[in-house]
């Protein structure tokens, strides 16, 4: 489905080329989910960026091949980089408020990207789009799609963007942060839901996350990136459970464990072999493991609150909270 090989992304300025990734490999398979995971600032964002032809100016891809099936991304003209977005390749990004119009209601934005995307009458794009919220499991869709997206919940409206996403039969979907927004439980759902349409739809999914468990929980495949390089990919099975390089390995001592209480956590080292002193939260981190943290002192700490004005000529009377004095 999507092939990405040797890609690198450039973004010039006056003291040179940043390189923001280098000679990064994926594969996205029909109905895979591949997760891109890695800390802030490893380039993950870019490279869906890059997939869809939305990098920010005047970043470029300075080399490497993207190939979606049969097509070469990098050969597209313009007009044609325009309608392969949507068409073929949708994104869903981290907080729906962004992606969604609040002038327009949900059913006016759904019948807009269906008929931008298939000649079909407004009658028929309203019955799809009825359909498309019954199917991410929007209740009562007949009624629910003439409500504006403020009217839904953070929730509601993150499965009306993925309503939008898929609305068009795309053959990849770019999931940038899609839960990030959302509550444990909320978040939990919309990952089932991406799991249920990768399936059923055989759509590739680029799940781009920074979160372990996100991966753990959907991932078919999953790729390790920083600094813009990628450090390791493979089955999420394997590289979570077993990871070989010694970044990844931080990353997932990094997690908190369930069946234990641990005093730190590592750090992820800048040489990857031993904790650095290059910062001073890594350099706190360090010197907790050699002083104690947990003491606390108070002194003659007041807190209050004003109580409302009894009349224009007085001073409203403090209300006091609670004081201490140690």
């Amino acid at each position: 489905m999507l092939t990405i090989k040797d890609l690198t992304v450039k973004f010039p300025s006056r003291f040179g080329d940043f390189t923001a990734i280098q000679d990064v490999d994926m594969t996205i398979k029909p109905g895979e989910i591949h997760g891109l995971v890695g800390e802030s600032g490893a380039g993950k964002s870019t490279v869906g960026a890059a997939v869809i032809g939305l990098l920010q100016a005047p970043g470029y891809v300075a080399n490497g091949q993207l190939t979606l099936g049969d097509t070469n991304l990098r050969e597209l003209t313009p007009a044609q980089a325009h309608d392969l977005r949507g068409d073929r390749i949708s994104m869903i990004f981290q907080d729906p408020q962004t992606s969604l119009n609040p002038l327009m209601t949900v059913e006016d934005q759904l019948i807009e990207t269906i008929q931008a995307h298939a000649d079909v009458s407004e009658k028929a794009a309203r019955k799809r789009a009825v359909d498309l919220l019954e199917e991410i499991g929007i209740k009562n869709a007949a009624q629910r799609i003439k409500a504006y997206p403020h009217q839904f919940s953070g929730g509601m409206r993150q499965r009306v963007v993925i309503a939008l996403a898929i609305s068009t039969d795309p053959e990849l979907i770019i999931a940038d942060e899609p839960t990030t927004a959302l509550d444990v439980a909320v978040q939990s759902q919309v990952l089932d839901l991406i799991q249920r349409l990768a399936k059923e739809r055989q759509i590739a999914f680029m799940l781009i996350t920074h979160d372990i468990g996100v991966i753990a929980q959907v991932a078919d495949r999953v790729t390790v990136m920083r600094k813009g390089q990628v450090i390791e990919t493979g089955d999420t099975a394997q590289v979570l459970g077993a990871p070989q390089h010694p970044y990844t390995q931080a990353l997932m001592d990094a997690v908190p464990p369930l069946d234990r209480k641990i005093d730190r956590f590592r750090v992820p080292a800048e040489d990857d072999t031993a904790p650095s002193q290059g910062n001073a939260a890594e350099q706190w981190l360090l010197e907790g493991q050699q002083h104690d943290l947990t003491g606390l002192s108070l002194q003659n700490l007041t807190v209050r609150f004003a109580s409302p004005r009894t009349s224009l000529f007085h001073k409203p009377p403090p209300m006091w909270l609670w004081t201490t004095s140690h």
